[in-house]
């Protein structure tokens, strides 16, 4: 029998390795604020999750870095990268100059086969977002995305794209859900796609103005609610050994809980020990959610701070998450 009369399935898509379940599988986690900032990310955990070796998941790690989404803290190792606001504004200043340019040039280049594929890419992407999983839509969106920068002809700005795609998808992850978003991720989509595709069949097209991305308007990082919006506690407590040392602490920490909006709820009131070992002072502190309350323990203005009791005082501190809110 010849060959040509052989019929094969053609292979429409390569087949994912271990290495890029994986890889998706922990963006996933990250995304969905599973794994918060500044938590470490321990190997021998990872494998028994997932099932598979070390080698894996540290290349994993090692990939999830250069996309941003973590970061190798010396002596302690990788942890879920943070963003704070000034990174977050970056980040945006930057999409929107790439993607308005990108957007207009694409507009300019008139194409039936473009067209088509920007109108099926939107609706894989409505597909999507319909199922709510995160690797389908970081696939889905990127792939929108990627078929007006490659129309408009802008390879190195979307070289800079994909080497900012893991801190764009983590932001794109919380905004998208955020309830406080003044247009819906899909509804923006579409709105640059229309706009798009209608200055294609415009005779004479005005240039497309800047796409628009709104900040919140509130003054606490979006990046730092839960999508619950719950609250956490610190629950300190303390007994002080040396009192003139502990004076440094006491004068810097203040700037670390500041920044991330703590509350102190109860600061060495009158208290008694009716059970385990007593400390000399206790405290509860308030913050708007539990990832703020473990980012600002693994800041670098609380560390200062911590180095400067150390040697100092007896502690114990816990973080608890309160109870779900409407």
């Amino acid at each position: 029998m010849g060959q040509d009369r052989v019929k094969l399935e053609r292979i429409e898509a390569v087949p994912q390795t271990l290495r890029d379940i994986v890889q998706a599988k922990m963006r996933d986690a990250i995304m969905a604020g599973h794994f918060a900032p500044g938590e470490r990310l321990v190997e021998r955990p990872l494998c028994e999750q997932l099932g598979v070796s070390r080698t894996v998941v540290r290349e994993t790690i090692r990939y999830l870095e250069a996309e941003g989404l973590v970061e190798t803290i010396p002596h302690k190792g990788p942890i879920v990268a943070s963003l704070n606001w000034s990174q977050a504004k970056q980040i945006y200043d930057i999409r929107r100059q790439l993607e308005s340019a990108a957007a207009e040039a694409a507009a300019k280049a008139t194409s039936p086969a473009f067209d088509a594929a920007l109108r099926a890419a939107l609706a894989e992407l409505g597909i999507a977002m319909k199922g709510q999983e995160w690797s389908a839509i970081f696939v889905a969106t990127t792939a929108f995305y990627e078929l007006i920068f490659a129309q408009a002809g802008h390879s190195i700005a979307w070289e800079v794209v994909q080497r900012l795609n893991g801190r764009i998808s983590r932001l794109r992850a919380l905004t998208l859900s955020a309830k406080d978003r003044s247009t819906s991720g899909l509804a923006h989509m579409t709105a640059i796609a229309d706009a798009v595709l209608s200055r294609m069949h415009a005779a004479h097209a005005k240039p497309l103005k800047p796409i628009s991305r709104r900040r919140p308007k509130s003054r606490r990082p979006f990046w730092q609610r839960r999508r619950t919006m719950t609250e956490a506690y610190w629950i300190a407590h303390v007994t002080v050994t040396d009192h003139e040392a502990y004076k440094g602490y006491q004068a810097v920490a203040p700037e670390a809980f500041a920044k991330y909006g703590a509350v102190f709820l109860a600061r060495g009131g009158k208290a008694q020990a009716l059970e385990g070992a007593p400390f000399e002072r206790h405290v509860v502190i308030r913050f708007d959610n539990y990832a703020a309350a473990l980012e600002c323990y693994n800041s670098p203005e609380y560390s200062a701070a911590r180095a400067k009791r150390k040697g100092a005082c007896e502690a114990q501190i816990v973080i608890v998450e309160g109870l779900e809110t409407p």
